[in-house]
């Protein structure tokens, strides 16, 4: 499996996060964790199947992933996969939508942009010349789309704090912090995020113990750490948030 990152251009740097290039001539399955961020993901190569709540379905060429609650099991076909991951709050300059609208759902492209869009897109990315191609073709079509974009400062401010807390914070707080209503907080951050602020500090919370966990650091310790109250506690909702126990989860060869 040959496994390649990318990064933005200097104009898109708020938007989109990085850029990724899988391929492999081999069959193999792996784990998508929920994330904080939206993505569109390209199969330039091959087919991938989906599966989830015991259904297999047959997944978009061009598609687009909201931020959900559990993982997903993807099966690959040998091929090669294309994905652009946006910043938190870059997707909201791009979709058009409240993105709240696409939380936990897996849609193709056409379906946000319209079929001509949606085949143009396509058309760009399959004709592209390797990654370097597939990425100035991307972001050919993100600069065409953020003439206007007016970030929403309080929901970003809202991301920052909850990330510099490692997701232990509470959204009363965090409201009086910025300065807005619980509710305003909550219907802003779930239009420009896609989910709300409780869902985003959990992800956050979870996404630090992998992180340190994959840096060597002990898991009772980390789950300490991340506000769990005991191991029970912890066992349960990295199960609920990963789909298996963590144990299982650390031993699997293909996590990304």
């Amino acid at each position: 499996m040959e496994f390649g990152r990318g990064i933005p251009s200097e104009g898109l740097r708020g938007v989109v996060k990085q850029y990724l290039d899988i391929s492999t001539e081999v069959e193999f399955s792996n784990s998508l964790l929920p994330d904080t961020r939206l993505t569109v993901a390209f199969r330039y190569r091959g087919q991938g199947w989906m599966g989830e709540s015991g259904v297999v379905l047959a997944m978009p060429r061009l598609a687009i992933s909201g931020i959900r609650e559990t993982a997903r099991k993807v099966v690959h076909s040998p091929g090669g996969l294309f994905i652009t991951q946006f910043t938190e709050l870059g997707a909201a300059a791009v979709f058009g939508l409240p993105l709240h609208e696409l939380r936990g759902s897996l849609v193709g492209f056409d379906s946000v942009f319209g079929a001509v869009i949606g085949r143009e897109l396509e058309d760009r990315l399959s004709e592209a010349d390797g990654v370097g191609g597939r990425i100035r073709a991307m972001e050919g079509f993100l600069a065409s789309r953020l003439a206007g974009w007016d970030q929403d400062g309080e929901a970003a401010l809202a991301v920052e704090k909850i990330q510099a807390a490692r997701g232990q914070l509470r959204v009363r707080e965090l409201a009086r912090e910025i300065g807005l209503s619980q509710s305003a907080l909550e219907r802003r951050f779930r239009q420009a995020v896609g989910t709300s602020p409780k869902h985003f500090a959990s992800l956050v919370r979870m996404q630090y113990v992998i992180d340190q966990h994959d840096r060597g650091k002990n898991l009772g310790d980390l789950a300490q750490e991340a506000g769990f109250y005991d191991q029970a506690h912890f066992a349960h909702a990295f199960k609920a948030f990963a789909g298996e126990p963590a144990e299982s989860y650390f031993q699997s060869a293909h996590r990304w």
